[in-house]
């Protein structure tokens, strides 16, 4: 009766779009940026996806979205989540404040190996876009990379990164 109870709440609360539920099998996450890609997996443009923080000043915050469940990773492990990663994963780079980029190899290695795991054999656009873009990006060009570069600094402070095809609805 109790979990029966607590099922039926849980189905209200999905129905809610400010109750901060996620439904089964998604997570909320703090997304800045989305990498708007071609059919082939271009970058073509970086989406700001920040919102301006509540209260004084115009500061800019992550958006809490939902997305394929994220995983719980140490320090220590590496270990990519699907379609929603920070700099490291996605693009292979990371910068803490003053000091010089820093290339992640292993981490860009298994952001690739996830997706060629899940999508590879699916014949989508999206997918296709996804993995094109993996298969293709090089971390070491990625700081000077002319879409990259207006939003370097905003990028390496953090937040995660998502997909979007472009001309397409959603992420």
């Amino acid at each position: 009766m109790i979990l029966q109870a607590l099922y039926q709440l849980y189905g209200r609360l999905l129905d809610e779009p400010d109750s901060g539920i996620s439904p089964p099998g998604y997570s909320k996450a703090g997304v800045s940026y989305a990498l708007n890609l071609s059919e082939t997996g271009e970058l073509l443009d970086m989406l700001d996806l920040r919102e301006q923080a509540k209260g004084k000043g115009k500061r800019l915050i992550t958006r809490d979205m939902d997305v394929p469940r994220q995983v719980r990773r140490t320090s220590l492990r590496i270990k990519a989540n699907f379609m929603c990663d920070n700099s490291g994963y996605v693009l292979g780079v990371v910068q803490k404040r003053g000091k010089p980029v820093e290339l992640v190899d292993k981490k860009f290695d298994d952001m690739r190996a996830l997706h060629e795991r899940i999508l590879g054999n699916l014949d989508d656009p999206g997918a296709r876009a996804i993995l094109g873009f993996l298969s293709t990006w090089d971390p070491e060009h990625a700081e000077g990379h002319p879409v990259l570069a207006p939003v370097w600094d905003e990028l390496m402070r953090g937040g995660n990164l998502i997909f979007k095809l472009d001309g397409t609805q959603g992420f």
